[in-house]
This record gives C-alpha cells, sequence and structure tokens, in this order.
C-alpha cells in the first residue's frame, strides 16, 4: 500500500515490526524482501513519485576542502531515490577491496567476498542483470575479443548495465499492492526517539512539510538514506546522546568516500583495431550491454601498494585534427591510428578528515542541515601516477599506444577536473570494533539493539566499482539477518 502522509491525523502513532527510512536502492530492496511475510513494515519516503523541488532542497548544505556537487544537486529525494538518475552501470567490489591492506589505512571489512556472493547473485536479478560475469574473459563466447595485454599487470574487467532499473518505477506495483508492507510518500524522518540510557530506538518521529508529525514504533529500524542523510540521521538524534545515536568514538560522519573521476585522465593513440568496441561503447549480450576496463592486478595493486583503480577507454568525437591523422596516416600508407581518452576511476583511501557534520543553517523542518568537508590524500595521487605509469608500460609492450599521461609531476596540484561520481560512501563504516565504525557486521550501530543502517555509508572502503550492486546486496544480506531476529524473538 502506498499513502499520502500527510492524510494521517496530526500526532498519529503508527506501530509496526520493521521501519525502514528512504525509498532508493536500499529500502525498497530491503521492503521487497519482507513482501508476503507475516511481518508488518513501514517504509518512510520524504518525496513522492517525481520530483518536487521543496523537498529537494531538503538535501541543501555546506561544502568545503575539494570541490564538491552542489548537495542538493547530488542526490534525488523522491521514491526510487537516485536510481531515478542511475546509468544502471554495476559491478561487484574485488575480493581485494574486502582485505586488510596494511598499505591503505583503515581498511579491511568484517567479512569477505564469500560473505557476499550469494546475495550479489541475488542482486543480479533485482538490478535486471545478467549472470554473475565480471572478467573480459567471461564473454569470450558472446563475440567479445579481450584487449592481448602482455605482462599480466593490466587486466580487462567488465561492467554490465542495468536497463537501468527505476526503482520506484520497476516495483512500485509490487509494493502498492503489498498487503504487509506500507509506504508513507513525504514523510520526512527528523528524529529517533530513545531512553535513557539509549540502548535501542522506541520511535522515529516524522514530518510533511504540511507540518503534520506522527511517530512510527517498530521492533527494528533501519535508515536507508543514502551516505550523508544516515549521518545527518543519527547526529541529529541529540536529545538523549549529544554527539548523536552512535556516535560516542565520534566516528560518525567520518571516512566520507567518492569515486575520484578525471573524465580526460590520459590519451591513447592506437592502432587502428587495437581497441574494440567493447571497450569504447560496449558489447550486446541477450540485449543486454557490458563493457570492458582496464584494471590493475590485485598482486600488482599490494606490491606497489596502490589503491583500486581502473581506466574507462572513451571515443572522443571526431575532431578535424582527428581526421587530419588518419588521411596523413593513410598517406604514408601506415595503419591508421586512432586516439582515446582514458578515465580514471578510482578508490579513495579512507580519510578520517574527510567528513558530514552537522551545519547552523536549518532547513524547512527546523533540522541543522549538513556540511560536507571532502578531502583526498598523497596515497589517492600515487597511485593515479603510477597506475598511468603501468598503463603506459604495458599498452606499449603490447603495441598499444603511445600513452600520454594528463595528471602532471606527482608534486603537482591535482588537475582542475578531478571530480567525484556523486558515490556517497563511509561516514556511518562497518567495523566489529565500536572503537572503530559505527555498525557491527550486521549494519547493526554498535550499542542499539534495534537500529540499523543499510547503503554505501557501512562501507568501510569504496573499491574502484559503482556501489548499487553492492548496495542491493548488503540489503538482501540485512533483511535476511532480520527476518532471523524477528522469528526468534528479537531486535
Amino acid at each position: 500500500m502506498i499513502v499520502d502522509a500527510r492524510a494521517l491525523p496530526d500526532g498519529s502513532l503508527i506501530q509496526c515490526d520493521v521501519c525502514i527510512v528512504g525509498a532508493g536502492a536500499a529500502g525498497i530492496t530491503i521492503a521487497r524482501e519482507f513482501v508476503g511475510r507475516r511481518v508488518q513494515v513501514a517504509l518512510l519516503e520524504s518525496g513522492w513519485l517525481a520530483p518536487d523541488r521543496k523537498t529537494q532542497s531538503l538535501y541543501a548544505g555546506d561544502v568545503t576542502g575539494r570541490s564538491y556537487f552542489d548537495l542538493d544537486a547530488a542526490r534525488a529525494r523522491y521514491f526510487g531515490g537516485t536510481t531515478n538518475l542511475w546509468t544502471g552501470e554495476c559491478r561487484p567490489l574485488d575480493a581485494q577491496d574486502f582485505e586488510r591492506r596494511d598499505w591503505v589505512p583503515d581498511s579491511g571489512w568484517p567479512f569477505g567476498l564469500d560473505e557476499l556472493l550469494p546475495f550479489y547473485e541475488q542482486a543480479q536479478s533485482v538490478c535486471q542483470l545478467g549472470p554473475y560475469r565480471y572478467t573480459a574473459d567471461d564473454w569470450r563466447g558472446h563475440g567479445v575479443r579481450p584487449m592481448a595485454l602482455e605482462g599480466g599487470r593490466v587486466q580487462s574487467y567488465a561492467f554490465q548495465y542495468s536497463p537501468p532499473t527505476r526503482f520506484g518505477e520497476v516495483y512500485r506495483d509490487e509494493l502498492r499492492q503489498a498487503p504487509n508492507v506500507i509506504t508513507y510518500l513525504g514523510a520526512n524522518a527528523v528524529d529517533l526517539e530513545t531512553p535513557t540510557p539509549p540502548q535501542l530506538v522506541s520511535a522515529i518521529k516524522a514530518v510533511c512539510l504540511t507540518g503534520t508529525s506522527f511517530r512510527i514504533a517498530a521492533r527494528a529500524f533501519v535508515l536507508a538514506t543514502g551516505g550523508i542523510e544516515n549521518a545527518r540521521l543519527l547526529l541529529l538524534a541529540d536529545g538523549v546522546e549529544r554527539s548523536g545515536l552512535g556516535n560516542s568514538h565520534d566516528l560518525v560522519g567520518r571516512y566520507f568516500m567518492e569515486h575520484i573521476y578525471l573524465d580526460a585522465a590520459a590519451e591513447i593513440s592506437a592502432p587502428k583495431g587495437a581497441i574494440s568496441d567493447f571497450y569504447t561503447s560496449g558489447h550486446c549480450v541477450d540485449g543486454r550491454r557490458v563493457r570492458g576496463i582496464l584494471g590493475l592486478a590485485p598482486d600488482v595493486r599490494r606490491s606497489e601498494q596502490l589503491t583500486n583503480f581502473c581506466g574507462v577507454i572513451v571515443e572522443p568525437r571526431s575532431t578535424l585534427l582527428t581526421r587530419m591523422r588518419h588521411v596523413l596516416a593513410d598517406v604514408r600508407r601506415r595503419p591508421a591510428h586512432r586516439s582515446y581518452f582514458v578515465k580514471n576511476v578510482m578508490e579513495q583511501a579512507p580519510n578520517l578528515d574527510s567528513r558530514v557534520t552537522l551545519s547552523r543553517d536549518r532547513d524547512r523542518l527546523g533540522c541543522r542541515r549538513t556540511a560536507l568537508h571532502w578531502r583526498l590524500t598523497s596515497l589517492d595521487k600515487s597511485t593515479s601516477h603510477r597506475a598511468h605509469a603501468i598503463l603506459g608500460e604495458d599498452l606499449a609492450r603490447s603495441g598499444v599506444g603511445p600513452f600520454r599521461s594528463a595528471m602532471g609531476g606527482q608534486t603537482d596540484p591535482w588537475p582542475m577536473a578531478v571530480r567525484g561520481a556523486r558515490h556517497h560512501i563511509g561516514t556511518t563504516r562497518m567495523h566489529g570494533d565500536p572503537h572503530r565504525g559505527v555498525v557491527d557486521g550486521d549494519c547493526r550501530v554498535h550499542g542499539i539493539a534495534n537500529l540499523f543502517v543499510a547503503g554505501s555509508s557501512v562501507f568501510p572502503t569504496s573499491g574502484a566499482a559503482n556501489p548499487t550492486l553492492t548496495i542491493v546486496a548488503l540489503a538482501i544480506r540485512l533483511a535476511a539477518h532480520l527476518q532471523r531476529c524477528l522469528a526468534c524473538g528479537g531486535s
């Protein structure tokens, strides 16, 4: 059932088993896992079925540190969340991304890739993808021709592309027809109510922009509002704990990570035919698109002490200069060379000082807005430079090149065009030790018996893969954990 929260009597109390805040990829996935079960679910969505300017403005906040997007333009605040803007690019994290890496500060997940594999496979279906295959070699039988690269340091991986799946459209009817799941539109969570001491959440207070307010009491609560808003809600819940819920060790909001993008980080001039369309525009398999990317082998990242890196090859639009190069090559009776750009897609190393806090400004609901301070480290820069050197050497050895980097020298400032990807990662990181993480391995907030967090804010590290597939896999895993807890009478 989907209802307009403005129609509720002011001061209402809603009682349910599970309350999920946020109807994006994570929230909708968790809600779907309960459809048809003997569990009553309330799904709160701040927005509506279409974008609304006043609701979207609730995301506005301050940005310091590195230049970043306006925060109210970095996510979509309506039913379906940012899947409404998603390009559908999918890839799981690598096995090494889950490991503790001595050269990457604060790296390591509470579990490895093997733990998440069955949930990744389920997430393939949720995201309307093909089989779980993410190396170029996996697609040889479908006409894909991977690049022949010597040395083994550079490997070909693959993205898969969802249609893209607009969760708010694709799964709307299922949730509308579910008798045990009620979605409340226009419902803004503004406070998490707790007893003293705050060992559990007793209710969530929600407010509509019209002023209608109500409360939701549940056995378990899940925050699924994104990497910035999850931290904001915990920090706003300062009625009992002045620093906010789950923030006894000053970790809520810290370790904000992005994927570091640089669109024209390098240029390759390759013989015609050396780089197939698989890498530039993708290859269609059973109506679905797969695309090749270049990445560094795990043992290379380890020996060189680098974070995760991949290069996406882009064929620039034809220019007069490019056409002239082809004409001159023909005149000289040499195979025509074609120019390509390499887009850097990089993991950001965890950084305690890259963080989300609350500002003094308040939104329409009276809640303090967010302030984002985004910072990079020397490891981020050294990874980019060394990765380019390895790419250039191995491409040249394989007859593909020359390769020209646009990164400048190691001591030069970052290029002005370096940007994020609107992937909000970290801020409620996962760790078994409450001194080092906000949530445990089951995504439960340390010290709060019935409060859980879903989405990429729990990632301890970002990897170099787009986060949506991992968000969905973790959401399915969390839903299974909640079902077990509720079945045995716990939170």
